[in-house]
């Protein structure tokens, strides 16, 4: 997959999952806002449709039109939001990587790469999905899910289940199968009589037997231990 496919792809994931939320909101919501002076559920879909466009004459290095008039309904305003994902991706499907590097007048004339407004397109996207996100929760819709792991997910479990087919569909490698234990040096223990070193039983692969550590005798009463006199 080229880089203008990524881009196209990207895209489309935030305005699909979009549209699915709006087709789930009821049309007496339709001029709901999160506060005063807030987009409402019309204001975001119009909003995001008009950005999406103005932004590709932007590459296209043509200057950018005027806004339509505000939908009057969310049917309305859903039917531009497909309307603008499909003349949006199809134009990032059609670039070329030269497409992507070429530089074209945006924000202020300022010049920036083609990759960096498709960028700007898909971040905006992002933006506005999280707000009407919040928004449907605040009118009691649940939104659908939009991760793009979770479909992977659904598909690898029909052919694993378990802990297994969550862990192929989120592109986690297999674990590597443990080693076997090999006979070796056991940690010292310690207990009432000091440490214990463990030496290996070569007659016994595998087993080992400890041997009780030999410690100095304690010091006289005054003394450490380093400068006790040595004892006969």
């Amino acid at each position: 997959m080229n880089r203008s496919a990524i881009y196209a792809r990207n895209f489309e994931s935030h305005r699909a999952a979009l549209l699915d939320l709006y087709a789930q909101l009821p049309e007496d919501q339709a001029n709901f806002s999160a506060w005063d002076g807030g987009m409402s559920f019309i204001g975001q879909a119009d909003h995001l449709s008009g950005s999406a466009g103005r932004l590709l004459s932007m590459i296209q290095g043509q200057a950018p039109g005027d806004l339509p008039a505000p939908s009057q309904s969310l049917a309305e305003a859903r039917e531009r939001l497909q309307q603008s994902m499909a003349a949006a991706t199809g134009a990032m499907t059609a670039m070329s990587d030269e497409d992507l590097s070429r530089r074209v007048p945006a924000f202020g004339g300022r010049e920036m790469p083609v990759a960096a407004l498709l960028d700007a397109i898909i971040a905006h996207e992002a933006h506005h999905k999280g707000q009407v996100w919040l928004m449907a929760r605040m009118v009691g819709v649940k939104p659908p899910c939009s991760c793009a792991w979770a479909e992977r997910g659904r598909r690898a479990a029909a052919g694993a289940s378990g802990r297994a087919g969550l862990r192929l569909a989120a592109g986690d490698p297999e674990p590597a199968a443990p080693r076997a234990a090999r006979p070796g040096p056991v940690p010292p223990r310690r207990g009432r009589l000091g440490a214990q070193a463990a030496v290996h039983d070569p007659g016994q692969p595998g087993r080992h037997r400890a041997r009780p550590h030999r410690q100095a005798p304690p010091a006289p009463r005054g003394q450490s231990r380093r400068t006790a006199a040595p004892t006969a």
